[in-house]
């Protein structure tokens, strides 16, 4: 294909993220209301291809809204005493 002599586009970069955050407490604690920004806000130039959240224990409740500057908030709430909270989110930005 002829582009009238413009340089060819450069190929995109696929990049994969890992995330990891672990906290142990001595013992077992009741846990607050925990937010999470763990996504980069998508954009012209940067597209979410695929993204999994993994957390330890288990929240009661999950669920996902988008803030004043379109930042993904994932807002986890818990019932049970636990000795350790983790964290683990993957993504292919």
């Amino acid at each position: 294909m002829n582009d009238g002599g413009l340089p060819p586009e450069p190929a995109g970069s696929l990049l994969t993220v890992r995330h990891v955050t672990v906290y142990r407490y001595r013992e077992p604690v009741r846990l607050g209301e925990h937010r999470m920004m763990f996504r980069p806000r998508e954009s012209h130039d940067l597209r979410l291809l695929e993204s999994r959240l993994d957390i330890l224990p288990r929240p009661a409740a999950l669920r996902w809204l988008h803030d004043v500057f379109d930042n993904s908030v994932a807002i986890a709430s818990f019932t049970e005493p636990t000795d350790r909270t983790a964290f683990r989110q993957h993504r292919h930005p």
